[in-house]
């Protein structure tokens, strides 16, 4: 026999007020559509019996683990079936995991997961639908003895438990739902059902969905749960977006509760006791009706749901400013109150100028996005496009400077308060200059422009200094630091180079370049070599043809 125990649980009839569906985003990963347990917490254990006052009830040993293999499972999407009870191992909600939460092996072993989130404060209506499926041996037990499933819905912010949702099933008694196993006499199972959370009086608070499933306290007898959550948390009436006058307009709700009522809220007339209801082709947007879902006893609140029949409608969210094009067909771009529309892009209002491009509007302007349904039904909304301009800079080379003194590349323009400037080596800006105020190498740098629409350009710069001939370091230090790593290279611009070569000191090449400004990092082929003297040797000639021969040493140190 089962018998049942409930726990936090007050019910009442449960009016859900006449609300907008719309489609409002779930937490993050709290259907596990990840497939892992990412945000949840996870909890293992044991269970025992504790004597208060010579009341004998369940108690819990658990701490936070975090998820065990075959105590916290995700499955994907498959064809598998449970052993006891033949069901499927997917979720009616057709995600692609759902989670184990226990095992079919005793040892008085509990676990749990949980998940906390905020209930949107800017949203008008707000559930919770979970999947469920358990599995417990029914031994001949005291029922705080027994294999059990939990489920608790806490208000953190009020530290409370909610009214509806929370309940246990304690194996030994009779459950509207179970049924026995026909692989083994002493274990019951209740296949996928679903559990609907009216959060709408919790908005702007903090909820705890807990699950917690248990073997009995001795060691013989197994508990486990299937559990998934939905991710969508509107209302679950879908349909209720129209085509008048198409089709009969058919509105589906949760499988799996007790009993269903339709009724037309204008005149209170019964319209259908199923879990979907098939309306005329001809019933006019703007019809409201009531749902009231009703079930199993201690099972949660009976609750009115109530919706509206809707034409289709899209919103457009306005993209912000680009600098080369924009991409209309972004799926972030649109949204519409019916699943699966497929969107056209066009020039006019009325849809009958098809843009050419919309992957790459180059013009600022309006256009218009169309959403329609396979059905025929399509709403249209304005686009609005902005193509902001490219910044501009007018840049004046330095003056020359004889070295050692340097060149500050931030003086070469008059900058503009609302620019951002970044100062480079490379025309694609992708080594920047340690210090744009001293500069002390010949060379050509790049200034890069950015303005507040994120546009950007990137202009050249010359700085000019004079050298007296070849300037080496004596020392330098290659250990990766960001710091003097390279072996620089300072000459006077009338000499054109024909090699520069570096000797260890048996007079092996361990470096050679006949491009000056192609610094050694103190390896040869890719590989470190040991600190210590090495030397060096230019050859090469001045603008007047003669011969320019200079060497000397450099310590490398590390």
């Amino acid at each position: 026999m089962l018998t049942r125990a409930l726990i936090f649980l007050t019910c009442f009839f449960s009016t859900i007020h006449s609300y907008p569906q719309s489609i409002n985003d779930c937490p993050q990963n709290i259907g596990f559509e990840t497939g892992t347990f990412a945000n949840w917490r996870a909890y293992s254990g044991f269970v025992n019996v504790v004597n208060n006052n010579n009341v004998r009830t369940t108690n819990y040993d658990l701490s936070e683990t975090g998820p065990q293999y075959g105590q916290h499972t995700i499955i994907p999407k498959g064809i598998d079936k449970d052993e006891y009870g033949g069901f499927p191992l997917n979720s009616p909600n057709g995600s692609e995991y759902i989670v184990k939460l226990g095992n079919n092996v005793g040892g008085h072993g509990a676990e749990r997961v949980s998940y906390s989130f905020e209930v949107p404060a800017n949203v008008a209506a707000y559930s919770v639908i979970f999947n469920y499926a358990v599995v417990l041996q029914a031994p001949n037990h005291q029922p705080y003895e027994q294999p059990k499933f939990t489920v608790q819905i806490i208000d953190e912010t009020n530290s409370a438990s909610t009214s509806c949702g929370s309940f246990e099933f304690v194996a030994g008694g009779a459950l509207p739902g179970f049924k026995r196993s026909e692989t083994q006499n002493d274990v019951v199972y209740k296949p996928w059902s679903p559990v609907l959370l009216n959060l709408t009086d919790y908005i702007g608070h903090r909820i705890r969905l807990e699950f917690t499933s248990n073997d009995c306290t001795f060691n013989a007898h197994f508990g486990y749960v299937y559990l998934d959550v939905t991710e969508n948390c509107s209302f679950p009436v879908t349909g209720n977006i129209i085509c008048p006058g198409a089709e009969p307009i058919v509105l589906k709700s949760l499988p799996g509760f007790n009993e269903y009522e339709w009724r037309n809220t204008q005149t209170g007339d019964l319209l259908g006791t199923a879990d979907s209801l098939v309306l005329p082709a001809d019933t006019p947007v703007g019809t409201n009706i009531a749902l009231k879902l009703i079930p199993f006893p201690g099972l949660g609140c009976i609750q009115t749901l109530y919706t509206t029949l809707q034409g289709l409608t899209i919103r457009v969210k306005q993209p912000p400013p680009e600098c080369v094009s924009v991409d209309m067909t972004l799926p972030t771009h649109v949204s519409g109150n019916y699943p699966d529309l497929t969107y056209t892009y066009w020039e006019d209002a009325n849809a009958t100028i098809p843009h050419p491009n919309p992957k790459k509007i180059t013009k600022s302007g309006t256009y218009y996005i169309k959403g329609q349904n396979k059905r025929g039904c399509f709403a249209i909304a304005e686009f609005k496009a902005i193509i902001a301009e490219k910044p501009t800079i007018t840049i004046t080379d330095p003056d020359p400077v004889d070295y050692p003194a340097t060149v500050d590349l931030t003086r070469s323009f008059i900058p503009d308060p609302t620019m951002k400037y970044s100062y480079w080596r490379d025309p694609k800006a992708t080594v920047p200059v340690a210090d744009a105020k001293a500069v002390n190498r010949d060379a050509t740098f790049y200034i890069k422009v950015t303005n507040a629409a994120g546009c950007s350009i990137v202009e050249p710069v010359v700085a000019n200094i004079i050298y007296e001939g070849i300037v080496i370091p004596n020392t330098f230090t290659p250990n990766g630091d960001g710091i003097n790593d390279l072996l620089t290279v300072l000459i006077d611009n009338a000499i054109t180079v024909k090699s520069f070569k570096i000797f260890n000191k048996w007079g092996d090449v361990v470096f050679t370049t006949t491009d000056i400004y192609n610094y050694w990092d103190g390896n040869k082929n890719g590989t470190s070599l040991p600190v210590g003297v090495y030397y060096w040797f230019v050859d090469g000639v001045d603008d007047k043809n003669g011969k320019v021969k200079k060497s000397g040493s450099v310590a490398v140190l590390r």
